[in-house]
This record gives C-alpha cells, structure tokens and sequence, in this order.
C-alpha cells in the first residue's frame, strides 16, 4: 500500500489480517484512515490532512472511532432500529370506517374520527386518515370529489343537427357568406329592463344584421336567423355559434331547413368567435353609451336597424382597407340582392 504525503509516496504494509479481497469498501476507508494519521504526524492539523485525504474530517474520526483489528469494523452497519413496531389488527375498524364512508360519502378522516371516538372507539386521527388512503388504494370507496361528480353530473344536450367543433378549432372563410359569426350580449338601459341584442356577421366582409328582442330563446334566435337570411346579400353557407341554448331547438331547425352548415364552438372559446365578439364591443360604445335611446323595444327596432345600415354603408374599416362592407362587396362585384340571393 501507498500513503500520499505532501512531498511524494510512502510505502507500508498492511498486516494480513486486515485485508480480505471482498471488503474493498472498508480497505478504502482503513486506507483513508492511515493517510489522515500520517499527515497529522508530518506536521499538518487535522484540517488540512483530511483535505488532502478527500473525506471530511468527521467522517474520517467516526471511522476512526470503529476502528478495530477486523477489517469487518469498517463496513457499513445496518441502521435497522432495535425494536420494530408491532403493527395492530385494522380489520375490525378498518371494516366499521368503510361502513361509515359508504353511510356518508362525503366525510373526511376527521368527521370519521370525531364518529369513532363518539362510539367509544380509540383511535388517532392520523390512523384513521391511513385507512381511508388503503381503502382509496383498493377502491373499496370512492373519493369524496368523485362521489358528488356523480352525483351532480349533467347530461350533455343532444345536437340532432349543429357540429361541434374540436377545441381551439374554428371555421374558416374565403368568401362572402362561407362563415358567418352569429351571438347575443345583454344590453341594460337607463330606467329600463334589460334588452337581448343579437348580432350576425360574415368574416369576409364584415357586413352585420343586428336586432334586439326581450329575451334570448330558441324562438327569437330563429326569427332573427330569418331576418339575417332576408338581410344578407349573398347566400349563407355556414354559421358558427357559441354552445347556448337559444342556438338550440327551433334555431337549429331552421338551419337545417334552409341547408345551412351549423357548427358549435368548444366550451369556454370566446376568442374564435372574434369577429362577432368585436361587433358586439362596437355596438356598446358608438351606440348603446353613445345616444339616449327609448325604453320601449318597438321604439329601439328602427334605431338599432338605422345604426346597422350606418354600419354597413358608412362606418370605414380598417380590415377591408377602410372601406365600407358595401363598397368592399360592390368593388369585388360580390353584391347581390338579399332577396335573390337566398333563393335556392
């Protein structure tokens, strides 16, 4: 063997009793051993010899202080405590908590353990806490959460006709009236009730058909597809909808009726319906906080649809180069009349 001094090597020997071929572990460390004495004996502290053994100096007196004449001293020890716990018998209370999870779903380890201790029953409520996790493991219960799921699920509406779409995917349009965006927005006005305005769009060419009704139905969602069939001046190919139930029922049908492709959104996507939604952005600040408009809804009718002609004919846009929807139709010789337009 060989000890690194500060100043090259030193050989010694090594008594046979100590070296077996199979403990290289504790050869290592008796050899770790022998180089931090002889550092300390050439001079240096204890410090900086077990520097330059490369273990620290707590690790190196510990193995020092287990030193022996056996190699065996060295090994590593099993760190197994002396006296196990003696684990006890949950058969029977692991039994009467099941019972009491199946009686009352919903409870926790505390609730449980608050019953058991009523009954008489001594237990902790850590114990208690690690059956329920065995039971969960061996899906003898269910979980809490998933039990009131259960209990609350909604069953999803039919769609006899209407296409759902795949989330973050939406219709895409390269023609007037391929797509067309249709939504509502709750309107409040001064000393009024409030008032369902619904907005139609074509993604194309931004030209709208708007109208209000005192609520938001199926029914007052297909009179208005009626209007936006009668108003649009081009034939409509698709529309996209959010998932509400006033696109439900009599809208879808009449969809259907007049073979026009419905299709709903994913849940909670708002942003693939931008266009519509930003037409309804329009329309609350240069309309509905702009003037001082009527409280009776046959009053509003004429404004809203004078509004929506302004919008049409007037308003410049900045997606179409600042034209009008009008102009951008009339130029692309894509304007057609509404009513010829539709008969198919």
């Amino acid at each position: 063997m060989q000890i690194r001094y500060l100043h090259g090597y030193r050989s010694y020997q090594l008594n046979r009793v100590h070296v077996s071929p199979e403990n290289g572990q504790a050869k290592q460390r008796w050899d770790a051993i022998k180089r931090f004495e002889a550092g300390m004996k050439q001079g240096l502290n204890s410090h900086a010899s077990a520097e330059i053994v490369g273990v620290a100096r707590s690790t190196l007196y510990r193995w020092k202080k287990r030193m022996g004449k056996n190699l065996l001293d060295l090994m590593d020890q099993s760190k197994r405590p002396k006296r196990l716990r003696q684990g006890k018998d949950k058969s029977a209370l692991s039994k009467r908590i099941r019972e009491l999870r199946e009686q009352y779903p919903t409870w926790g380890k505390l609730k449980v353990w608050k019953r058991l201790q009523m009954e008489g029953t001594q237990v902790s409520e850590s114990m208690v806490g690690r059956i329920l996790s065995e039971l969960l493991k061996k899906h003898l219960i269910l979980s809490a959460r998933l039990k009131v799921r259960q209990g609350t699920k909604r069953l999803s509406k039919q769609r006899p006709y209407a296409q759902r779409l795949k989330r973050g995917k939406r219709l895409k349009g390269s023609q007037p009236g391929e797509v067309l965006q249709i939504d509502h927005m709750s309107v409040n006005l001064p000393f009024s009730k409030e008032v369902k305005h619904f907005n139609a769009v074509c993604c194309h060419s931004r030209y709208s058909v708007a109208e209000v009704y005192s609520r938001a139905s199926a029914k007052t969602a297909e009179a208005f597809i009626q209007k936006v069939i009668a108003q649009m001046p081009f034939r409509i190919q698709s529309i996209q909808v959010d998932g509400g139930s006033e696109f439900m029922a009599e809208f879808e049908t009449a969809c259907q009726k007049y073979g026009i492709t419905l299709c709903v959104l994913y849940p909670k996507s708002p942003k693939l319906n931008g266009h519509v939604e930003r037409l309804n952005g329009t329309w609350r600040t240069d309309f509905y906080q702009t003037y001082d408009l009527p409280h009776n809804l046959q009053e509003l009718r004429p404004l809203v649809q004078d509004y929506n002609d302004t919008y049409n004919w007037d308003r410049p846009h900045q997606s179409l180069a600042l034209q009008t929807p009008q102009e951008y139709l009339q130029n692309k010789n894509l304007w057609e009349d509404p009513l010829q337009s539709h008969m198919y």
